[in-house]
């Protein structure tokens, strides 16, 4: 479990990030609907928790087919992915909490633990080769740009649960 340095190897470590993710909106759950209905975001509860609860869920799937998958894999790719962007959603979060002069939830562990273990991860995945470097710069462009998609898709999720448990 421990490499001979004193860490985790890279395929251990990678179970950090759908813990990091379930303490993240651990934090962030119980305030971002009002953070942002009071800055013009119209959200309900119930598209929250469902939105939550999709995100959380995601990386579990995708950590157990990563951990499973040979060196230089698509699917190691994709795992790394996650990490990258919980780093995003955490310059998110600290870009919000400047702008709006208003803690954005989340910010705390965002940058407390999700920055932090992208690095150790990304660190750890290059020392031990894992992915090339080719393969990284993928993997961080890759979890950049399905953040945003992926958070709006599961807020509209959440959104059509709400619509359709009201009626």
């Amino acid at each position: 479990m421990l490499d001979g340095e004193g860490g985790l190897h890279f395929r251990k470590a990678l179970w950090l990030t759908p813990f990091a993710m379930v303490a993240h909106n651990a934090e962030e759950y119980p305030a971002i609907v009002d953070y942002a209905n009071r800055h013009g975001w119209t959200m309900s509860r119930t598209q929250m928790l469902v939105a939550i609860i999709l995100v959380t869920l995601l990386p579990f799937p995708v950590t157990v087919a990563a951990t499973r998958s040979p060196k230089g894999s698509l699917r190691l790719v994709l795992g790394l992915a996650l990490p990258a962007a919980l780093f995003v959603n955490a310059l998110g979060h600290l870009g919000q909490t400047i702008f709006y002069r208003d803690y954005s939830p989340g910010t705390a562990t965002g940058l407390g633990v999700n920055v932090p273990l992208a690095v150790y991860l990304y660190q750890r995945a290059s020392r031990e080769g894992q992915l090339s470097a080719r393969q990284l710069r993928q993997a961080a462009a890759l979890g950049t740009v399905l953040l945003f998609p992926v958070v709006l898709a599961a807020q509209a999720i959440g959104r059509l649960v709400d619509h359709y448990r009201k009626q």
